[in-house]
């Protein structure tokens, strides 16, 4: 229900008030699957469309590393910037 809510809302901003860009605080909060989904679902509509995100996540257990592991990445160049405290990693 709550990935509905945020891939939806992503959706309408982007195709009712032409948002090109979204900056999620503490997006290591959020799962894989809804962020990469409200990415896809907006870039349908925006190519060039960019989601900015703190890649923070609070330690719990090995779950914490999914972010930093290779599923998040995608192989084509993307809009999708994850930020570290030091640097900003494409």
């Amino acid at each position: 229900m709550v990935r509905k809510l945020i891939v939806d809302s992503a959706v309408h901003w982007v195709k009712n008030y032409k948002v090109d860009g979204f900056r999620f605080d503490l997006m290591g909060l959020l799962d894989t699957e809804t962020v990469l989904e409200a990415y896809n679902r907006c870039r349908a509509l925006n190519p060039s469309v960019l989601f900015i995100g703190e890649r923070w996540k609070p330690y719990n257990g090995t779950e914490a590393y999914r972010w930093y592991g290779s599923t998040l990445y995608d192989p084509k160049p993307t809009a999708l910037l994850f930020l570290t405290m030091n640097s900003a990693i494409w």
